[in-house]
């Protein structure tokens, strides 16, 4: 097997590695991927499309503001080829909260702001306790260590209209302290999902 390595292309017009930070990669297509940064000279999270053509870049969209300085980690997640979503804690203990997002071309559409999940308390201890993952094309959900129950794993899901939002019930999925969680769906199901874990206790 031979690897062909394409020609660097600026991802984001940022010239430092402080400038940005945290990338996230999604895919979207054969030729067409996104991707979440931090934009650290703005002070907000980012994404954009990019869409390739063998080894070469062939377009980059312009940037879409996702959402302002957060309180903890933040996660995104491919639904469909046109479609993802980000997950991410809100600043000041305000709960889980997402946002979905549409693409047309390398054109970014961003949904408004839902709440999934607020205790009144700060949920996410640590960057890695947080994810998110597809179920299907109009259905998603996130897994997490809940910091206001002992860190318990906790799981929700949720479904997507264009750019809407409506989240299901929280469920305590183990009961006991857990980090690192992760989770995908089981290829061609639409109804089920794999969830893992390291046991904290």
């Amino acid at each position: 097997m031979t690897l062909s390595l394409g020609t660097p292309t600026t991802a984001t017009g940022l010239d430092t590695l402080s400038d940005c930070i945290d990338f996230k990669v999604i895919p979207l297509t054969t030729d067409k991927a996104g991707y979440l940064y931090y934009n650290n000279t703005g002070g907000y999270n980012a994404a954009r499309v990019v869409t390739s053509s063998g080894t070469t870049i062939s377009a980059i969209g312009a940037e879409a503001n996702i959402i302002g300085a957060i309180g903890s980690d933040i996660c995104i997640a491919t639904l469909s080829t046109s479609s993802f979503v980000v997950v991410y804690e809100g600043t000041g203990n305000t709960g889980i909260r997402a946002k979905a997002c549409t693409v047309s071309g390398t054109t970014i559409s961003v949904g408004s702001e839902t709440v999934l999940y607020n205790p009144g308390g700060s949920v996410i201890g640590t960057s890695d306790d947080l994810f998110a993952c597809r179920v299907d094309t109009n259905k998603g959900m996130t897994v997490f260590g809940d910091d206001t129950n002992s860190a318990f794993g906790t799981a929700i899901a949720f479904t997507v209209s264009g750019t809407t939002i409506s989240a299901g019930s929280v469920h305590v999925f183990t009961s006991i302290g857990m980090a690192n969680p992760g989770a995908d769906e089981f290829y061609g199901s639409s109804t089920h999902v794999l969830v893992t874990y390291i046991n904290s206790t």
